[in-house]
């Protein structure tokens, strides 16, 4: 896929500016290997996998409230971390890194807001449990 298919909306400049601020926030090997990943995508795998985590946040937007210790939203938040492994391998240690940037980069907070008010911070919550009680921690 190009660049415009995977970041339509965004100009040139903004997707050299955020693969900039990737490759200096975290590993640039990583942030590489997952780019070559993705542009290997078909149109129809790029719709699935953004299907995919629409309707993770979904189902956890309407659970909110709910504890983040209850089975269905931590099967949830097991769902979105391997659906992340789409991209690349997410450690727990990395993911639970993922979960307070949702909450601290306002940026990725007003994308989960879009689901609903909150949901970030839940999310990171939901995170924080998944990976203090699952037996895949390292």
């Amino acid at each position: 896929m190009s660049d415009e298919e995977l970041y339509g909306g965004l100009s040139k400049e903004q997707v050299d500016a955020y693969a900039e601020e990737a490759r200096q926030r975290w590993d640039p090997k990583l942030v590489n290997e997952t780019n070559a990943r993705v542009k290997k995508w078909s149109r129809q795998k790029w719709a699935e996998v953004n299907k995919e985590l629409d309707d993770i946040l979904r189902q956890l937007a309407a659970l909110m409230g709910t504890p983040v210790e209850d089975r269905k939203v931590q099967a949830l938040v097991a769902h979105h971390h391997a659906y992340l492994n789409n991209f690349y391998e997410v450690k727990p240690n990395m993911y639970r890194g993922l979960g307070k940037l949702y909450v601290e980069d306002a940026r990725f907070r007003a994308y989960f807001e879009k689901y609903r008010a909150g949901l970030a911070e839940y999310l990171n919550e939901a995170i924080d449990f998944y990976g203090d009680n699952t037996s895949n921690r390292k």
